[in-house]
């Protein structure tokens, strides 16, 4: 595939670089299920607490800064890929 169809199909959203494929049985598929786990339980929890406004917006906050850092440290790492020291 030449650099322009790259381009062309990362443009169009047919390629996504943060995109992560992963076994179903291996470690980072078990810290995915707790994660997920814990944010159903947690958001389920404070749902039903018609008191817990302020403390659903704080998780929620929480999880947005969480998402925010990974996609800001995936966005580096894919730029730093494509960058080196020519010598």
């Amino acid at each position: 595939m030449c650099n322009e169809n790259i381009l062309e199909e990362l443009y169009y959203g047919n390629i996504n670089p943060s995109a992560k494929c992963f076994v179903s049985d291996s470690r980072y598929a078990k810290f995915m299920k707790i994660i997920s786990d814990n944010e159903e339980k947690l958001t389920t929890f404070l749902n039903g607490i018609s008191a817990a406004e302020e403390e659903r917006h704080l998780l929620s906050q929480l999880l947005n800064a969480q998402n925010e850092i990974l996609l800001f440290s995936e966005q580096e790492r894919f730029m730093e890929a494509f960058s080196w020291e020519r010598t």
